[in-house]
């Protein structure tokens, strides 16, 4: 199965459990000092939010993968869809993840993810910095090297995929 994905960067974290928690007529599944997340059953959707972001409102959309098999496929289709950001055992959102992310025509952020397990820290929000790929698919500038290191800290492995030759490694 797979689930869609929804990241809200809110103001107040405690008035937006309420409202959600009423909204989706449950408790969070997870909830920490700054993060919450609801993982509903029908319609199947990973719902988020968090107190972490610069600008409220959506933060990134995404899709969940929930084996192999399913993070394979979208991983090859965020591949085909353009330029990506992939990461492999990463932590963010309380969770170790491999990621590959890409932004539609409209610079929306899009995360493509396979959960592997759960994490005590947040770890490092990468939906902030994806500035790295523009909304028309090209590279627009390397990611700051304080961001590189922070990546690699908190990642085995992240590689930036880019039509323009000789700007990123």
């Amino acid at each position: 199965m797979r689930r869609f994905h929804v990241h809200l960067t809110v103001e107040n974290l405690t008035h937006n459990i309420d409202y959600y928690s009423q909204l989706f007529g449950q408790p969070p599944t997870k909830e920490k000092s700054d993060y919450a997340q609801w993982l509903l059953e029908n319609p199947a959707v990973n719902f988020a939010i968090s107190s972490r972001g610069k600008t409220f409102g959506i933060s990134h959309l995404g899709v969940q993968a929930d084996n192999d098999d399913d993070w394979q496929e979208l991983q090859e289709r965020a591949r085909r869809s353009g330029d990506i950001f992939e990461q492999s055992n990463t932590t963010c959102c309380y969770a170790k993840s491999d990621k590959a992310w890409s932004k539609d025509p409209q610079g929306v952020a899009w995360e493509y993810f396979f959960t592997k397990s759960q994490a005590d820290d947040y770890g490092v929000d990468t939906s902030e910095d994806l500035n790295a790929i523009s909304s028309d698919g090209y590279v627009e500038q390397e990611l700051s090297s304080k961001n590189i290191d922070s990546y690699k800290s908190n990642s085995n492995n992240c590689r930036l995929f880019a039509r323009k030759d000789n700007c990123c490694s």
